[in-house]
């Protein structure tokens, strides 16, 4: 379903610059061939960078909260604790809350995407 949604933005995208730039343009400057050239480079310059920001927020990673580290088994039998892990001290992971479909604790500010299948920073890329 995503791609569709992808696809239906493109082809939304690509139609209004076509109807802009092939009916719209020629009609409003008709009599003005070098204003007609300078709007159609400035839509062309507008489209594409529209195209390629769109792109680019689709297709690069949305950014996932850094991996916390699992506590290891010690040769006693026991659980590692703050004081044996230098990367862990004590409540540092109190604002944490527990992601169920990852496993795992997350930071506050992040959520679980069920699109990506992974907790993402700030939900801000869908």
């Amino acid at each position: 379903a995503g791609f569709l949604v992808v696809m239906w933005v493109y082809t939304l995208i690509i139609s209004i610059i076509l109807v802009g730039v092939v009916t719209v343009l020629p009609i409003l400057f008709q009599d003005q061939p070098l204003q007609m050239v300078l709007h159609n480079l400035i839509a062309l310059f507008l489209s594409f960078n529209t195209l390629f920001n769109y792109s680019a927020a689709i297709f690069s990673s949305p950014g996932h909260p850094t991996p916390i580290p699992k506590p290891k088994r010690l040769e006693s039998g026991d659980m590692e604790g703050p004081s044996s892990n230098p990367h862990i001290f004590r409540g540092a992971y109190s604002k944490y809350k527990f992601c169920v479909p990852c496993s795992g604790p997350k930071p506050p500010d992040a959520h679980h995407c069920s699109v990506c299948n992974k907790c993402i920073l700030d939900m801000d890329h869908h």
